[in-house]
C-alpha cells in the first residue's frame, strides 16, 4: 500500500514538474528578444519618438529589444539624437558603422525575429507586426 502511494505521489510530482518546464519554455519563447533594423535618412523629427515608443511597448509586453540604426546619409541631427538615446536605460540601440553593408549586418545578427523598417516609408509602417 505504501508503495502504491509513493508511485501516485511521484507520478503527480513529475507531472507538475513537466507542466512547469513546458510553461517556462513557452513564456521564454514568446518573450524572446526581438531585433529591429531601422534604415534612416533625415528622420530627426521622428526618431526619438520611434525609439521611446518602441521601448515603452516592449516594456509593457515584457520583451527585450535591440534596435540597429542603418543610416543612409542623413544630413540632419538623426544620428546625434540616436547617440544621445543610446545611454538611456532599458534601450539597446546600436548604430551600424557606415562601411558595413546590410548583408554583413544580417549575417552577424543571425536571428529569426528581425523586423526591418525603412523609416522614410511611412505608408508601409502602419501594418508592422511589432509584437505578435
Amino acid at each position: 500500500m505504501l508503495e502504491g502511494l509513493l508511485w501516485i505521489f511521484g507520478s503527480y510530482g513529475l507531472c507538475i514538474a513537466l507542466v512547469h518546464l513546458f510553461y517556462i519554455a513557452h513564456v521564454q519563447h514568446r518573450n524572446g528578444k526581438r531585433t529591429f533594423v531601422w534604415m534612416t535618412r533625415n528622420n530627426q523629427s521622428h526618431i526619438e519618438w520611434y525609439i521611446r515608443s518602441l521601448s515603452f511597448v516592449s516594456w509593457l509586453k515584457g520583451r527585450e529589444i535591440d534596435i540597429y540604426i542603418v543610416d543612409e546619409g542623413s544630413t540632419d541631427d538623426t544620428l546625434e539624437i540616436v547617440r544621445r538615446l543610446m545611454t538611456h536605460s532599458g534601450i539597446s540601440v546600436h548604430i551600424v558603422p557606415a562601411g558595413k553593408s546590410l548583408d554583413q549586418l544580417m549575417e552577424e545578427l543571425r536571428t529569426d525575429s528581425i523586423v526591418m523598417v525603412k523609416l522614410s516609408d511611412q505608408e508601409r509602417m502602419v501594418d508592422l507586426p511589432l509584437f505578435d
